[in-house]
């Protein structure tokens, strides 16, 4: 199904808002980011977080010189490796569990759509609790606090969005709302059991995509029967464990 695509004052409103003000403020060269198009490879995001953990699991690629499916695949795999970065340090140096997790598969395929924006917006949100919350947060604090005082009020605000909240990030102050850590571990869990499915679904759609790009990149000779039908045996067989992934993933976040 196509997604609708985000209408170009929605756009504005992003580009002129608080999440890229930050990200901005963040940049030896803020200009880099000229529209919203310049997010779309993942290279600015990616940059900004090798300064709150200048060695992460995950590194990323350079697109230049890809086009079509190549370039959709390419961006997929660097987002992939954005937001495993984030989970990670969230996970193990902040000790907190993401509630709600950017979808690399969106933000690859369809960046400009509403979804994508918002997907975008999520893990730049993401990036920002991170950043003030790392061992170099005294950098990220003092740069928010030389922008003018209302942005800082925004960026605040967008902060206790992951800080506070309990809808973004759940922190381990989160246990005093619940009636016993038996009910915090439960939605641990849940989280832990989504952010599975989530992978799984994205390293299908990903070995699906690179298979069909590698059969576009070989030269039109015909192939026999034997391996046309066995090509679509393998696609059939993994749009149903796609099909699978995405239901569990449903009802892991309607449980969530």
């Amino acid at each position: 199904m196509a997604r609708m695509a985000a209408s170009g004052t929605e756009i504005d409103d992003f580009l002129n808002g608080p999440l890229v003000s930050w990200l901005k403020s963040c940049l030896p060269n803020p200009e880099i980011i000229s529209e919203y198009s310049s997010l779309f490879n993942g290279d600015i995001l990616h940059q900004i977080y090798l300064q709150i953990d200048p060695e992460p699991s995950c590194h990323i690629t350079k697109l230049a010189g890809l086009e079509d499916q190549a370039l959709i695949l390419g961006r997929v795999k660097n987002f992939d490796a954005i937001i495993k970065n984030v989970k990670s340090l969230y996970e193990e140096e902040l000790g907190m569990t993401l509630l709600v997790v950017p979808e690399c598969i969106c933000l690859g395929k369809s960046p400009e759509s509403r979804e994508g924006l918002e997907t975008m917006k999520l893990l730049i949100l993401l990036l920002l609790g991170a950043a003030v919350q790392c061992p170099n947060k005294e950098l990220f604090i003092t740069r928010i606090k030389e922008l003018h005082v209302d942005l800082q009020h925004n960026i605040v605000e967008c902060i206790k969005q992951v800080t506070d909240m309990q809808t973004v990030v759940l922190t381990p102050d989160a246990i005093d709302l619940f009636q016993s850590p038996t009910m915090f571990n439960h939605m641990r869990r849940l989280a832990k059991e989504r952010d599975h499915y989530l992978q799984n679904w994205a390293s299908l759609v990903l070995h699906e995509g690179l298979c069909e790009n590698d059969n576009e990149n070989k030269n039109g000779k015909n192939r026999s029967t034997q391996n046309v039908n066995q090509n679509n045996g393998d696609s059939q067989h993994l749009a149903v464990e796609l099909a699978d992934w995405k239901a569990r993933l449903r009802k892991q976040r309607q449980e969530l």
